[in-house]
C-alpha cells in the first residue's frame, strides 16, 4: 500500500519540463495562457511593461537605467521602436552623438513616420557641428509638418526651437543652444 502511494506521487522530468506538449500547440508557444506571441519567453505584454518601466525612469531622471532597460529589451526583441528611441534619448542625454544617430536610424529603418526619431538626428548633427546633415532632417520633418502630419506639442516646440537654430546658423547669428 504504501509502495503504491509513493509510485502515484512521482512525476516524469518530462511531465515537469512540459515535454508532453506537442511543440505545434498554442500552449506550447504560450505558456501563460495570454496567447501573445512569446519571444524568448517574454510575452509582448510583459515587452510592453519592460518599455513603460524604462519611460518611468526618464521621468523620474535616471537616463541610465531607462537605456539599461531599454537596451535589454531590444536584445530581446529588436524591432521594437519605442526601445530604440528611448537609446536615442538617453545617447544624447550622455553626449553619446554617434550612438544617438546610430539608435534614431534603426528607429526610422523600424517606423519611418517617427518624428522623434528625426528630431534626435537634427539634434545629435547639430550638436555635432554637421548642420547641413541636421538641415536635412530638420527640412524633412518640415515636410511631414506641411503634409499635416499631427505632432505632440513638446515635438513642436523642440521642432520651432531646432529651426531658430539653424536659422541663426544661416544668417551668421550665434546660436545660444551650440
Amino acid at each position: 500500500m504504501a509502495n503504491e502511494n509513493k509510485s502515484e506521487a512521482t512525476i516524469s522530468d518530462e511531465e515537469v519540463s512540459g515535454g508532453n506538449q506537442p511543440m505545434e500547440s498554442s500552449k506550447a508557444l504560450s505558456p501563460r495562457g495570454d496567447r501573445a506571441i512569446v519571444r524568448h519567453g517574454y510575452s509582448t505584454t510583459e515587452l510592453d511593461a519592460l518599455y513603460s518601466l524604462s519611460r518611468i525612469f526618464i521621468e523620474s531622471g535616471e537616463i541610465a537605467t531607462a537605456e539599461r532597460v531599454a537596451r535589454g529589451l531590444v536584445s530581446i526583441e529588436p524591432t521594437h521602436v519605442n526601445a530604440w528611441l528611448v537609446i536615442a534619448y538617453a545617447s544624447l542625454m550622455r553626449e553619446d552623438y554617434g550612438e544617438t544617430i546610430s539608435a534614431a536610424h534603426r528607429a526610422l529603418e523600424l517606423r519611418n513616420s517617427s518624428m522623434e526619431a528625426l528630431l534626435f538626428l537634427v539634434l545629435a548633427h547639430f550638436q555635432l557641428k554637421d548642420f547641413q546633415t541636421g538641415g536635412t532632417y530638420l527640412g524633412e520633418v518640415s515636410d511631414r509638418l506641411a503634409a499635416s502630419e499631427r505632432m505632440r506639442p513638446e515635438l513642436r516646440q523642440l521642432y520651432e526651437a531646432q529651426v531658430l537654430r539653424f536659422e541663426e546658423r544661416l544668417t551668421g547669428g550665434s546660436s545660444k543652444t551650440s
